[in-house]
């Protein structure tokens, strides 16, 4: 679904006791594969049905091909709406989203990422936003640092940022965020295996000894990530094995330098 209708009406009257659900709108960086389209689904499924809560789910055009979060929404039946962006630089979009916010007569928007936070961030006096913080990138180029910048700056105008860790937290506060105004929500799913989709890990299989501590990593092979030294550890202590879930950019480089340790790759699951 698209929307591109400007709404000139004006804004609703604020919420009173007996107005029913509370309309939260879920707004989405980009439609990519990754850890927080995850997260979005996670939250689709768990939201179905809640009696105090009408979630509508939304998200920015992405600047490749990759439509993850479109196709999974699709799939799943849950409706998600995608806010029309002409290019990096289109200030149309705030006049579209307002529009959206309007007729779909929105209580709270939750924002996950650096472009929904900023591009949401001219609304935050006339609406509660919340974004969820998902951490940071290690080593960011230039260009990321400066949207870690801005979205700090539109944070503070939020009513509340979720951290996805307590670390993610104290960074936040670090930066000069207000701790009363972050809050601690880790990342959850339903649980594969009460749900049958997936097999429990064998030690067996992998040739493992139960004395072994065994780690086991889910996400993009990604730069920024921790795997060279997650792989180092597990080189340099005799006890420790890997089971490296996910596909990404570093896959081939991770895999030269597992080579002979007791680090298996499962590739990207679906599940």
């Amino acid at each position: 679904m698209t929307t591109g209708a400007h709404d000139r009406s004006e804004p609703r009257p604020a919420r009173t006791a007996g107005d029913g659900p509370v309309r939260v709108l879920v707004l989405a960086d980009s439609p990519y594969a990754g850890g927080i389209t995850s997260h979005i689904l996670t939250v689709a499924e768990a939201s179905h049905g809640a009696p105090d809560l009408d979630v509508l789910f939304a998200t920015l055009p992405g600047r490749r091909d990759d439509r993850t979060l479109i196709a999974r929404c699709e799939a799943g039946a849950t409706p998600l709406w995608e806010i029309p962006m002409r290019g990096r630089l289109d200030v149309g979009v705030w006049a579209r989203l307002r529009a959206f916010v309007r007729t779909k007569r929105v209580d709270v928007i939750h924002t996950h990422n650096y472009r929904a936070s900023l591009i949401c961030a001219p609304l935050a006096g006339s609406i509660p936003i919340v974004n969820t913080c998902h951490g940071q990138v290690a080593e960011p180029g230039a260009r990321l640092r400066v949207y870690q910048r801005l979205e700090l700056f539109a944070m503070r105008r939020h009513a509340a940022t979720i951290a996805c860790s307590g670390f993610v937290r104290d960074w936040l506060i670090r930066q000069g965020l207000r701790a009363d105004r972050i809050h601690v929500v880790p990342n959850a799913a339903a649980d594969p295996l009460k749900r049958g989709t997936v097999a429990a890990i064998s030690r067996e299989a992998m040739g493992v000894s139960e004395d072994s501590l065994l780690l086991v990593y889910v996400g993009r092979l990604a730069r920024g990530k921790g795997l060279p030294e997650l792989i180092a550890c597990v080189r340099t202590r005799g006890d420790v094995a890997a089971v490296i879930v996910g596909d990404g950019p570093m896959r081939d480089e991770l895999e030269a330098a597992a080579a002979g340790l007791p680090v298996r790759f499962a590739g990207r699951q679906d599940d």
